[in-house]
């Protein structure tokens, strides 16, 4: 684990403060009043939590994909735009807009479930620990297939591929759809690039332009037909959701896509600014560097620019590496904590919570946990308490089931056993598996394997996990350090 991440968790486990629904919590600084913008994922309901706030949404105009809609109509991991009123506490907000469009929409044109990626409008889709399947697609990555119609919500990274937050069905008939940065605009022939997606504007109808002519930069929302490897758009629409005028707060989130300067970087298409007064939680400004996952939090000036007032690093996908699936043992709504067995889960304001149990409760947090409960959760080692905790970016609750899961990076290793958050894997009767789930002997998996790599056991049976002993059926290497 980098010393940054180790950081950054450090700060997460003291932000706590966590609420009884969607996990919210801190996550603003406190005393702000007012917010032009906010931007990010949504992690829980109940009214709608965001970058750690929870918005209330009564009288609230909502839109989804340009249309009209309510509360009912947003879903987990949708990146959305919240514009509204902060409480002063920061950790709550009255909504006066909240608007979401898919970042891409069409037909998959090629997998790589070793990469984990899919190819959609010629825009590579990278699922990650954190990524929501819709359950129109059974299976989740495992369900997808060339020529299914898909709506991806994500943000992109420095080489322009989608990281997904949410992926869903698209229905029939729908045209494609992108979004993105105008770049390689050529007035003559009238294309574009959004990203390595080229993009023929001959026909198209130009949207909320005002007197403006299309430029490179401009973040847009373009719909039409794909063919030949071109979108040929109908409508090129210029989003401004993100901007802000001058004196208005504003959080963003997202990975760091430009660095012009130690000072000047760009997050999600917004050019953000820092200086001597910017504080930086879990990491400091030499950290700030391409693919970092942050949120910048400060204020609109003249220029456009986000001056932060904070920026704050957020647990990246490369370092979440545990998953543990199992049963409730114990709930501590007040510390914010649960434990699987042997091993104690910290929850934070950014927790992701989705119930797919037969309760199917919208607002489900921490609060509505009970022991006994089956779960999975994704997340990462949390250097900052008692050994072995975990940091949870997502928590899903299911129906029950006889199966318990243990992944993580390898603590100690004395064949036949590995230590694994403080958990001793028995692997006497376990099949061994290497990264590309080929069949390995035991001398082979025991002579790759270190402390430090990432391994993953799996048993049938919910008693095979007990307290901080896993007798393993099968066992994995997910990733050699």
């Amino acid at each position: 684990m980098s010393n940054r991440i180790g950081q950054a968790l450090v700060a997460i486990a003291t932000a706590f403060g966590v609420a009884a629904c969607g996990g919210g919590g801190g996550g603003s600084s406190a005393g702000i009043d007012r917010l032009g913008v906010s931007s990010g994922t949504i992690t829980g309901f109940g009214s709608i939590f965001v970058n750690g706030v929870e918005w209330r949404t009564n009288g609230a105009d909502i839109e989804v994909d340009d249309q009209p809609g309510t509360e009912s109509s947003l879903r987990l991991g949708q990146v959305v735009v919240v514009r509204g009123t902060l409480d002063a506490g920061g950790t709550s907000g009255s909504a006066d807009s909240i608007s979401f469009d898919n970042e891409i929409e069409g037909p998959v044109t090629a997998i790589d479930p070793a990469a984990g990626s899919f190819v959609v409008l010629g825009q590579t889709v990278l699922v990650v620990p954190d990524t929501v399947f819709d359950d129109s697609i059974a299976g989740g990555f495992a369900g997808l297939a060339v020529g299914a119609l898909v709506e991806v919500s994500g943000y992109r990274d420095a080489t322009g591929a989608i990281r997904a937050t949410r992926i869903e069905r698209q229905e029939a008939g729908e045209d494609a759809e992108a979004r993105g940065l105008v770049s390689g605009l050529d007035t003559g022939n009238q294309t574009f690039l959004l990203g390595d997606l080229a993009v023929n504007y001959a026909g198209a109808t130009l949207e909320d332009f005002g007197s403006d002519t299309l430029s490179n930069g401009d973040i847009v929302e373009v719909e039409g037909n794909f063919a030949g490897g071109v979108l040929v758009a109908d409508t090129v629409e210029r989003e401004d959701d993100l901007s802000g005028e001058d004196g208005d707060e504003s959080e963003v989130e997202g990975y760091v896509t430009q660095v012009f300067s130690a000072t000047d970087f760009e997050v999600a298409g917004i050019r953000v600014t820092t200086n001597a007064g910017t504080e930086f939680e879990g990491g400091t400004a030499a950290d700030i560097a391409l693919d970092a996952k942050v949120e910048a939090e400060g204020e609109f000036n003249a220029a456009g620019l986000l001056v932060a007032d904070k920026v704050e690093f957020r647990v990246s996908d490369e370092d979440t590496d545990v998953e543990i699936a199992g049963a409730v043992t114990a709930v501590s709504t007040q510390a914010g904590t649960f434990q699987i067995e042997g091993v104690l889960v910290r929850t934070t304001p950014t927790t992701l919570w989705e119930d797919d149990s037969s309760a199917a409760l919208a607002t489900f947090g921490l609060a509505d946990l009970d022991v006994g409960d089956y779960v999975e959760i994704r997340g990462a080692e949390d250097p900052s308490a008692t050994a072995n905790d975990v940091i949870a970016t997502r928590v899903e609750r299911d129906d029950s089931r006889d199966e318990a899961t243990l992944r993580g990076p390898v603590q100690a290793e004395n064949e036949p056993d590995l230590t694994v958050l403080g958990v001793t894997i028995s692997t006497d009767t376990a099949v061994f598996r290497d990264e590309d789930d080929n069949p390995i002997d035991e001398a082979t998996f025991f002579a790759t394997v270190g402390v430090g790599d990432v391994v993953e056991a799996k048993t049938d049976t919910l008693a095979g996990f007990n307290n901080t002993s896993f007798i393993a059926e099968e066992v994995e290497i997910e990733e050699i350090d």
